[in-house]
């Protein structure tokens, strides 16, 4: 259905609809086996940042080279620090880069 008004982007729409579908009932399921604890608030905010990403960088598309540059490197920025400040605790960060120094030292 979408695919026959939309083309590709109902296509890529009903993809992503369903990969949706898969993991909420996956968690749904793998929650009731096994308490993992996920921050729900989390995940959702993950969820509409990615939406929003990829809605604003099909806008930008439309707009001269320059300022599309422009945009995009504002929104990579935006969205590395929404990733670091939101997501990840200071101590998930030290943790990181401990392993990594780690991995590091034995390659």
């Amino acid at each position: 259905m979408l695919i026959e008004h939309y083309g590709a982007k109902g296509a890529a729409l009903s993809n992503a609809l369903g990969w949706l579908v898969m993991a909420v009932a996956v968690y749904i399921i793998s929650e009731k086996l096994f308490k993992i604890g996920y921050n729900l608030l989390t995940l959702i905010e993950v969820t509409i940042v990615a939406f929003l990403v990829t809605i604003s960088g099909d806008l930008i598309n439309t707009l001269p080279v320059a300022q599309a540059l422009a945009l995009n490197l504002v929104l990579m920025a935006a969205t590395t620090a929404f990733i670091r400040y939101r997501i990840f605790n200071k101590m998930e960060v030290s943790e990181a880069v401990t392993i990594i120094k780690q991995k590091i030292k034995l390659a």
